[in-house]
């Protein structure tokens, strides 16, 4: 892409259900430069126009769920805001390789997956934020030291307390079956499913991932996507 060197990622999230927020299109620009703010636009069906919005304020909770637009992915704000440690080495229960393309839970609330759990081990780092203000002290981050990737974080509040935990599933990208022939050759984790329980609360947000497939994609097809002239179309 012409601007990859001044862009660390673009980010398009789009909904197609519930009916309510169908059509909703939300796209954000993370800079190479660390101190730059994001930039990010997005299009309501109901206003029927694409406008700008601030994406700075990282820490709010997301649509009324358990997780913040800072949690995605366990860590998704900018590194110049927090101070990192490592804290050393741990072996975990976790969901790294489900043996299904499609998420299966069990449990009394249902927030439990009903997979294949395997012993790990993992990288724990400590993240505290510089800004006096936020409502987070300290999360734990848990990054698998095979792939990587951050399969979990507990979060804790101003007062040092466990607010809440974050943990993924994760699947294979070769051993999908629906998707077997489109992936051959992929060979990455893709995220099955989000699991946010919060404890102070009571409640658990479960955010379930459909589609593990990996099409191929020109560089016009990504310019199309990523159009902000285009956003009104995503629904149609």
């Amino acid at each position: 892409m012409p601007d990859s060197k001044d862009i660390i990622y673009k980010d398009f999230t789009g909904f197609f259900s519930p009916f309510d927020v169908r059509g909703e299109v939300l796209i954000t620009y993370r800079y190479s430069d660390p101190y730059r703010a994001d930039d990010a636009w997005t299009y309501d069906p109901r206003e029927r126009r694409v406008r700008r919005v601030s994406v700075e304020v990282k820490s709010d909770s997301l649509a009324g769920s358990d997780q913040t637009e800072e949690d995605f992915n366990t860590f998704s704000g900018r590194e110049v805001r927090w101070n990192f440690k490592f804290l050393g080495w741990r072996r975990l229960l976790c969901v790294m390789d489900s043996k299904f393309d499609y998420v299966h839970l069990y449990g009394t609330n249902g927030n439990v997956p009903n997979d294949a759990w395997s012993l790990r081990r993992f990288a724990v780092v400590e993240r505290k934020p510089r800004e006096p203000n936020h409502p987070y002290s300290s999360v734990l981050m848990f990054w698998d030291t095979e792939d990587w990737h951050p399969w979990a974080a507990a979060i804790f509040d101003r007062q040092g307390r466990l607010w809440k935990t974050l943990t993924y599933d994760w699947r294979w990208s070769e051993d999908t079956v629906e998707w077997a022939e489109m992936n051959h050759g992929v060979q990455v984790s893709s995220i099955q499913l989000l699991i946010a329980d919060d404890y102070q609360n009571q409640r658990t947000t479960i955010f379930p991932v459909f589609g593990g497939g990996y099409p191929e994609i020109s560089i016009s097809q990504v310019s199309k996507i990523f159009d902000i002239n285009r956003l009104e179309e995503f629904h149609r």
